[in-house]
């Protein structure tokens, strides 16, 4: 049975051995595209209704059972097949509803977002009795939603630390708070700068490139490398609580701050991404690991024995059908144009578009941070 056992583990170890070599024929046939964005569906109150009462229900009975004298808020993230990952029922005290509602709105802009109230002594949908004013906020997630790193997150920890940095909306001048976190949810590092308010006009482009971009600015206000910075994004925190007038019909002017953030990179995360962005928020990003592995341990064997580090990172540029252009060692500084410095040291002349810099695991268990990118070179008819 030994013999077998040691026989049938040899035959696997050859299959699998001879799978992760590529001959240079399979790598030159090998076509690796950029990154795609697929879109979930979009949450629609007239058909799911129904449904979305019933998980407000499960989850929060006492929401529509316990009388209280001001209105209750239930949140629900849901993910894109429909499942609830995360909820919380809040009671609010009368009259402070509409600023509670944009506080906990805020940390979802992008999102695909529903909003629906249940007026007291009212039936539910389903014919149910209701003993409060209730009202709901639903919001679908990306796919892969990580609670850790929830904007929300961000906003708790402005207020704690920096609220004294809000600002009245109508000034002509605002602050913009730069942070990177912890995983404790605390302020790790900081920088303020103030804008005016013209410059509210030039607000970051959110395109595929949008993370990448910010991931840069942050890394270089803070001195470090942007490939150590995983969910990044802008987002603004208000003063909820001035949205009350003390008399009726007093015009409420709010104040803000706008923030930039950054969370340490997770292992497993393929670099900087931003699914939080409003273009990008309901995006779900499909990338061939498996190609980009077989890529990797044929232009940089070595890399995966950890020696040659200190010359750069293993950079792999592709044409945007996905043939491999190039491949070598860069050196990328610390909030650097990354299409720059490949342009100077890899492939001169290329316009990049998407660029990624995954972590990818051979079958040895060894890990390599390998950047990809594609683009057109001047003057090439690739």
């Amino acid at each position: 049975m030994r013999k077998i056992l040691a026989g049938v583990l040899s035959i696997v170890a050859t299959a699998v051995f001879a799978q992760g070599a590529s001959t240079p024929r399979e790598i030159a046939d090998l076509r690796l595209l950029p990154p795609t964005f697929r879109a979930p569906p979009a949450l629609d109150l007239r058909t799911q209704l129904p449904t979305l009462t019933k998980l407000a229900r499960e989850r929060h009975p006492e929401v529509f059972e316990k009388v209280v004298a001001g209105t209750y808020l239930v949140l629900l993230l849901i993910d894109p097949e429909g499942r609830v990952q995360q909820s919380r029922a809040t009671e609010v005290q009368p009259g402070a509803i509409d600023g509670v509602m944009i506080e906990q709105l805020a940390p979802l802009a992008g999102s695909s977002v529903v909003t629906f109230n249940f007026l007291r002594d009212r039936p539910l949908p389903d014919g149910s009795s209701n003993s409060n004013n209730v009202a709901v906020i639903a919001a679908t997630v990306p796919a892969g939603y990580d609670a850790s790193r929830a904007v929300s997150r961000v906003h708790d920890a402005v207020r704690r630390s920096h609220a004294d940095l809000l600002l009245s909306m109508d000034g002509p001048v605002l602050n913009q708070l730069t942070v990177l976190m912890n995983e404790a949810g605390s302020i790790q590092r900081h920088s303020v700068a103030q804008l005016r308010s013209e410059d509210l006009r030039r607000a970051p482009m959110e395109d595929e490139q949008f993370a990448e971009r910010m991931a840069a600015r942050i890394a270089n206000l803070f001195s470090m490398d942007a490939a150590r910075l995983g969910v990044v994004g802008f987002t603004h925190v208000m003063d909820t609580a001035a949205l009350a007038p003390s008399q009726p019909g007093q015009a409420v002017i709010p104040r803000w701050v706008l923030v930039q953030y950054a969370w340490p990179r997770k292992p497993g995360e393929t670099g900087p991404s931003a699914p939080m962005a409003t273009t990008t928020q309901q995006s779900v990003r499909t990338f061939d690991e498996q190609a980009a592995l077989r890529l990797a341990e044929h232009y940089f064997p070595e890399a995966f024995t950890g020696t040659a580090a200190e010359a750069g990172t293993p950079t792999i540029a592709l044409s945007p059908q996905g043939q491999v252009i190039a491949a070598g060692r860069v050196q990328y500084g610390s909030g650097a144009n990354h299409e720059k410095l490949i342009s100077e040291q890899l492939v001169p002349g290329i316009r990049s578009g998407a660029f990624v810099s995954p972590q990818l695991t051979n079958a040895a268990g060894k890990s390599v941070v390998v950047s990809f990118v594609w683009g057109e070179v001047a003057g090439s008819a690739r």
